[in-house]
């Protein structure tokens, strides 16, 4: 993996979201855990039109889930690019150079795009990011595990993401299923 250029699509994104600032300044915040992961590739994908193929993306456990991109953090692992440390994915001190290099050489709108997603997805609780990935793609939650919490959680999930500034209040309205000013009637208490 010394050359950049024989990188497929996702093992590029994942290192460019690996490398990417996040919520913190100095760089290389490390993912969450395998959930936010698959959910920030996800978004990503749908803002990148070669890895929506190329992730094949399906509905599984929660919600949006690919094996390619599974594989490709494994092999990252093995191969000492990546490691998980407390459930967090990071970059080792062998990986970080590389994706800082990769970083650099990609597109401003390769790089807006992915340091958006992260900015807003990694922050999230598990409730969060799964409510609010259900809202925004409802046919990624017909096999999950989380369907029954999100619907019983959905006005709660909706108050946090919009107090955090995750969401508008039409949004958070949208995500808890209820007209706005019910909605915001419900958040105040």
């Amino acid at each position: 993996m010394s050359d950049l250029e024989y990188l497929s699509s996702v093992e590029r994104f994942l290192l460019l979201l690996l490398a990417a600032p996040g919520n913190q300044p100095s760089g290389h915040e490390p993912i969450k855990g395998k959930t936010w992961l698959q959910k920030e590739m996800f978004f990503i994908s749908k803002n990148v039109p070669e890895l929506v193929e190329a992730t094949g993306f399906e509905d599984y456990r929660f919600g949006a889930y690919s094996d390619v991109l599974d594989d490709v953090l494994d092999q990252f692992i093995t191969d000492r690019y990546v490691e998980v440390d407390s459930g967090k994915i990071q970059l080792t001190g062998k990986g970080a150079p590389f994706a800082k290099h990769l970083w650099e050489g990609a597109s401003k709108n390769e790089k807006d795009i992915v340091q958006e997603i992260k900015e807003l997805l990694n922050d999230m609780t598990n409730d969060e990011l799964l409510g609010f990935s259900y809202s925004a793609y409802p046919s990624m939650k017909r096999f999950s595990d989380f369907t029954e919490t999100f619907e019983a959680e959905k006005v709660k999930i909706a108050t946090a993401l919009l107090r955090k500034g995750k969401v508008s209040r039409e949004k958070a309205a949208e995500i808890a299923g209820l007209p706005l000013t019910e909605f915001l009637a419900q958040a105040k208490s």
